[in-house]
């Protein structure tokens, strides 16, 4: 299991969007949280570093890490998104402790 790949389908199907609305340009607020959560995931998750996570969204590292503090700033305003962060960090530790099947 592509592990990224379940983290941005996850979000992108949750948010109903495109992955390349996910990965593309747009700045449209639709795109925008999904992006960031995203992003945040594979930093928490799995501890993947800015760069590796950018090139992922054909974006700066510094876009990264701009966007993931942004996030994390909103948590004590939103306490709901917190609670959504933490249930994708719940299912996604569920999806990866199972063993693959192709394995």
């Amino acid at each position: 299991m592509n592990k990224t790949k379940f983290i941005h389908g996850l979000v992108s199907q949750h948010y109903g969007i495109s992955l390349s609305m996910l990965y593309g340009p747009s700045r449209k607020k639709a795109a925008v949280l999904p992006r960031r959560i995203a992003m945040y995931l594979e930093r928490t998750v799995l501890h993947h570093n800015y760069s590796a996570i950018g090139h992922n969204f054909n974006r700066d590292h510094s876009t990264v890490l701009d966007g993931v503090a942004k996030l994390a700033l909103q948590f004590d305003r939103n306490p709901e998104l917190k609670k959504q962060i933490q249930a994708y960090e719940a299912e996604c530790a569920i999806a990866f402790d199972k063993p693959d099947k192709d394995a």
